[in-house]
């Protein structure tokens, strides 16, 4: 857990460093939530997500980084990490039609 937490740190001090930046976080929905029935983990998933929310809190303090996250289910998201001043503007991009899937994939695969 120590490690993995300290490399969270040291991935938000970079941001901070190299402002402008964009810090892009990705399956930002992989941690769960505190408040999930499944208590495998619980203190694992409770630590990550209050270290999680200390260095988002701390980089909101900050200018000149975009903090940007995804994930692919929302509703696993812990309801701290979407509250005002988070990650509280939310954007859904959904399945592209089959049309431009195709169009994508002949761009990218031509023959």
């Amino acid at each position: 857990l120590g490690d993995m937490l300290g490399a969270m740190t040291k991935c938000f001090a970079e941001a901070i460093s190299q402002k402008p930046c964009v810090l892009f976080v990705d399956e930002i929905d992989a941690a769960g939530s505190r408040d999930s029935a499944d208590k495998h983990n619980s203190n694992y998933r409770r630590n990550v997500i209050n270290h999680f929310l200390a260095e988002v809190d701390a980089l909101m303090r900050e200018e000149g980084v975009l903090l940007i996250g995804a994930c692919n289910h929302p509703g696993n998201l812990d309801a701290a990490i979407q509250r005002a001043g988070r990650f509280d503007q939310h954007a859904e991009l959904g399945r592209p039609p089959l049309a431009q899937v195709r169009h994508m994939i002949a761009r990218v695969l031509p023959g």
